[in-house]
């Protein structure tokens, strides 16, 4: 048989019976007391918290439209990229990047920002619209925090999932595009 010394048990169990729970609650390194910082006490910590920074102050909007609808996102940046009239130059963004023709899909992966020889410069996705709305579309730069910009990269996200490397595009078989890059539609 066994002999088990069961005093030490004995011992801890009983101061810590006798330890105050209020002492407990009160320490601030006790992740399970009342500390106003700690996420797990009685509060949701989201809920006003002076130690949480989403607490009860009021949000700063980043743009007055909202947008909620992710498919009524990709639909209108469907629409902005095919619309070429938002420049001067006729251009629309599948002018350019039908079949995903310069997207360099297949070296970034959609990932931004990277390297892009035309600006030659390390670029967010927005700063590149944007060049591209300067330069071949001759036209307006759009504002980076606009439903406009979303759309566009919402667009973007989803246009790129159906890219297939192994998939090589006959650029000289595309119809009605007068697309500068395709050596076969000048």
């Amino acid at each position: 048989m066994y002999r088990i010394n069961i005093l030490p048990a004995l011992v801890f169990s009983l101061f810590m019976l006798m330890w105050p729970a209020s002492s407990q609650a009160a320490n601030p390194c006790n992740p399970c007391g009342e500390n106003a910082c700690n996420p797990c006490a009685k509060h949701n910590p989201c809920a006003v918290n002076a130690c949480n920074p989403c607490g009860d102050k009021p949000s700063i909007p980043i743009r007055s439209d909202h947008v909620t609808s992710q498919k009524k996102l990709i639909a209108m940046g469907e629409k902005l990229w095919n619309d070429d009239g938002l420049g001067k130059s006729g251009f629309s963004c599948m002018t350019c990047h039908d079949d995903y023709e310069k997207l360099n899909v297949e070296k970034h992966h959609g990932v931004w920002p990277h390297y892009v020889e035309m600006p030659k410069d390390i670029v967010t996705f927005t700063q590149m619209l944007n060049y591209c709305m300067l330069n071949p579309m001759d036209g307006k730069q759009i504002n980076p925090n606009s439903v406009k910009v979303t759309a566009f990269q919402a667009y973007y996200q989803d246009y790129i999932k159906s890219f297939n490397p192994h998939t090589k595009a006959n650029p000289c078989a595309k119809k009605m595009r007068k697309n500068p890059c395709n050596p076969c539609g000048r």
